[in-house]
Formats: C-alpha cells, sequence, structure tokens
C-alpha cells in the first residue's frame, strides 16, 4: 500500500514460505544447432511457464519466434516450412499445457479404488438430508429427518454444524451438534457463517446481519446489512450496508455496535462486492483495492479480490473482462512479494449468469496450509483437475474429471466434490478416485486445532 505496506502471512513468517520463482527468459547462445535452442525453450517452457493462460496459437508462434529465431530462419531459408510447422506444433503443444500435464494420472469415474482418508465428511444426502460418512462413503449417518438443507456450514473446531433448510418463508437455520443433537433453530435465517473460534454465528435475517453466540442468543444486529466477513479474533465484523440497491463497506464493533467505514472515499456501488479480511487481521480487500483498517489507506488491485489463503500469503482476485482472452482471468498474487502475480486461471463461463468473483468460488478450495489451491476446470468436453502449488508455483492436472464444490481434507491429501447427483472422493496424487455416495454439497468435518 501506499506508505510501504506488505502484509506478512498470518503466522508472521514471509520467508519460511517465500516463493522465488520468476518468469524471466534465459538467455540462449546463438552458436548452438538451432532444433537443440528450440528444444531447451520447450523445456523451458514446460517447466518453468506451466500456469499461465494459453493465449492464441499466434501468440504462442511470436513468443518462440521472438526467443529461438525460428522466423527468422523461416524467412531467412535457414530451415523449410515443414520443419517449422512441426516445431511449432510442439511448442503450442508445450505452451498450452500438454507437456505440464502429459505424465499426470487421469483417473477414471467408472472405476472404484480404495480411499484410505480419515476423518469424516458431511453432505446432503439424497433424500436432502444433512447426513456424516466416512471419506470412502462407509457408516452414512443421516443427523436429520425433515426440511430439506439447502446448505451447511461446520464450525471451525468441527463441533457443530449449522444448517440452512427449508426455503422462502419457511426457511430457518438450525444448529446442532456434531453428532446431530439439537442446540437451536433460527425461524427466516439464512447463509449461516461461523465467526473463527467457534463461538458466534452470523446470519442474514429480515435484510439485516444477526449475530448470536453458540448458544443462539442474538448479540447483535445490523440492520440493511450483507456479506458479513469476520475479523479474525471474531470481536468486529465487516458488511455491505445497503441503500438503494447499492452498498459500502462498514467495520463493526460487535461489543458496543460503533460502525466504521472501511474508508471515506468508497462510494456506495452495485453490485455487492465480496469483503476478504486478510487471516492477520491488518488488511481488508474490497473491490478494487486494499485497506488498512485502521487508516483507510489503500493500495490498487488489477481486479476483485475473492480470498486469501488460508496462511494469508495469496490474494485471489478476478480481473476485468479482457477481448485477448477467451474466458475472464484470474490471478494469485503473492503478498510476500509485493502482490506480484504468481499464477494465472482461467474463470470459465459457465451461463450461470453470475459475475466470475461469485462463480469461481463454485470451482475452487485452498487446503488448510495455503499452499495448494484446487481448481475443478469446468471447460466444456475438457473438463479436468488443476492443482495448483502456490510455493513451487506448478501445477499438475488431471483429465477427464468433471465436478463442483470442491473441499480438501484438513490434512491436504485428498478432496471431496459432487458431480451428477453423487459426492465423489479424489486422492490429490490423483491415483484414486471413487463415486462414495448419492448426494450433494461435501465438506470435510474440521479438525479442532490443539
Amino acid at each position: 500500500m501506499e506508505g510501504g505496506f506488505s502484509p506478512l502471512p498470518a503466522d508472521g513468517d514471509a520467508a519460511g514460505n517465500r516463493c522465488e520463482h520468476n518468469y524471466q527468459k534465459e538467455s540462449v547462445p546463438h552458436d548452438k544447432p538451432l532444433w537443440l535452442t528450440l528444444l531447451a525453450y520447450l523445456t523451458y517452457v514446460s517447466n518453468a511457464d506451466p500456469v499461465l493462460p494459453c493465449r492464441s496459437i499466434f501468440l504462442i508462434f511470436f513468443r518462440a519466434a521472438r526467443f529461438n529465431g525460428l522466423l527468422y530462419a523461416v524467412l531467412m531459408g535457414r530451415i523449410g516450412v515443414p520443419v517449422a510447422a512441426v516445431l511449432l506444433a510442439a511448442a503450442l503443444a508445450v505452451s498450452c499445457g500438454g507437456s505440464s500435464d502429459s505424465n499426470a494420472p487421469s483417473p477414471s469415474p467408472t472405476v472404484s479404488m480404495v480411499i484410505t482418508a480419515r476423518g469424516r465428511v458431511g453432505y446432503v444426502n439424497s433424500d436432502g438430508n444433512f447426513a456424516v460418512m466416512n471419506p470412502d462413503g462407509s457408516d452414512q449417518q443421516p443427523l436429520t429427518k425433515e426440511d430439506r438443507v439447502a446448505a451447511f456450514a461446520w464450525s471451525p473446531n468441527g463441533s457443530m454444524v449449522a444448517l440452512e433448510m427449508g426455503s422462502g418463508s419457511s426457511v430457518h437455520v438450525r444448529v446442532i451438534q456434531a453428532d446431530g443433537s439439537a442446540i437451536f433453530d433460527r425461524p427466516g435465517a439464512s447463509q449461516p457463517l461461523w465467526s473463527p473460534r467457534s463461538d458466534r454465528l452470523a446470519l442474514i435475517s429480515n435484510a439485516a446481519v444477526v449475530v448470536t453466540d453458540a448458544g443462539g442468543n442474538e448479540l447483535r444486529a445490523i440492520s440493511n446489512a450483507a456479506r458479513p466477513a469476520w475479523s479474525p479474533d471474531g470481536q468486529s465484523i465487516a458488511v455491505v450496508k445497503l441503500s438503494g440497491g447499492k452498498g459500502v463497506p462498514v467495520i463493526v464493533d460487535l461489543a458496543t455496535g460503533d460502525e466504521k467505514p472501511l474508508a471515506a472515499d468508497i462510494a456506495p456501488d452495485d453490485p455487492v462486492y465480496p469483503i476478504a479480511w486478510h487471516p492477520a487481521g491488518n488488511v481488508i480487500a474490497y473491490h478494487d483495492g486494499l485497506y488498512e483498517p485502521s487508516t483507510g489507506t489503500k493500495k490498487p488491485l488489477p481486479g476483485v479480490p475473492v480470498s486469501w489463503s488460508p496462511d494469508g500469503r495469496i490474494l485471489m482476485v478476478t480481473l476485468p473482462f479482457d477481448p485477448a482472452y477467451t474466458d475472464i482471468q484470474a490471478r494469485l498474487m503473492d503478498a510476500t512479494q509485493d502482490f506480484k502475480q504468481i499464477i494465472g486461471l482461467d474463470v470459465r463461463d459457465t451461463n450461470d449468469g453470475l459475475p466470475a468473483w461469485l462463480s469461481i468460488q463454485r470451482w475452487t478450495d485452498w487446503s488448510a496450509d495455503g499452499r495448494i489451491l484446487l481448481d475443478m476446470d469446468p471447460q466444456p468436453s475438457r473438463e479436468r483437475v488443476r492443482i495448483f502449488d502456490t510455493v513451487a508455483v506448478s501445477q499438475m492436472q488431471y483429465k477427464n474429471i468433471k465436478g463442483e464444490r470442491p473441499d480438501i481434507s484438513p490434512d491436504s491429501k485428498f478432496a471431496v466434490f459432487m458431480d451428477s447427483d453423487k459426492v465423489w472422493t479424489l486422492s490429490l496424487d490423483g491415483k484414486n478416485l471413487i463415486a462414495v455416495a448419492d448426494g450433494s454439497l461435501p465438506a470435510w468435518q474440521p479438525v479442532a486445532r490443539q
């Protein structure tokens, strides 16, 4: 931010997780045979540049030509057009990902394999009830018996679940213990969001953000508000205050009820953008900038912030539409390197009518340590799982896997997702994939921190 601001990861250790990768092209001696020079280029692309989006055949051609003189060689008659075409095809295959995932396993959803994951998974079963099971689909236990569950949220410590049930005028939020025993029910409420310490719950009710304790006692009601985001200590909550269909972000002190604008110069806007509070609490990302809550100081961002990695090291943003690309682009930006853009990914148009910053949440999930981002790329006829390593700045791709709503296990070794009215479990090394239950919206039960 102006004034030298650069947030550290949530644990305060930037150096330990810092990514040293960069995209500077290395020079290649021109006294080598042209074919060897191009081979070096192809090797570089496949290893050092596997995560940048493939733009167009012309861009890749001139990228190769600029690097090793291929175009010049054709024009001067050093090599023939057929040879150049073969070399260009190889460059295109590598730059578009043909090399980076050629050795990656491609599990088939029709093959049952053994799942050795630990923990419990919550999901909505085929009857519309909330249920829990083992990751391999065994020991399925429904915990509700009436009113279809539309959504649910585990408490961060894994001891409770907030269920959004019913619809329309009958919508309500029920909070239960992990064993199914009831704690409280709040009529007319929806969209439950737990505080980081699992001791409070934010709900949407009657156009207000209502905050309760874990037993259902109301602590604060913030009128004309939406899109709550908890401070890391749970003592404050950021919301978008609405007026005339437009909104501005404010921070509410839950003890006093005092409301403070995030920044004095933020004008009411439509749409109502998400609020992304840094895990360390010192930064809030909103609309097109990073803000220091204490001063309102702003650092511009190239797009709309979506979420921070759990360790606070990486910020995901979606960029404005660019005609040079088929799809809207998203970037992962490293806060420990002055928000350098380290990884690019595509936000596919799935005709759901949602803005990119909302749509991308349907396809992605972070690992608990913030190192891995899993992206279920829904590109038609080329569906695949992309696993981005934000420390190594690399990706693995597993082809022919279609799904949505992924959720990575607490140990970062497995993921669950939904597709075709079934719940699937995938090992992140790509070796195991199995349909484990009929249902939807799977989510791992969190493991309480010691």
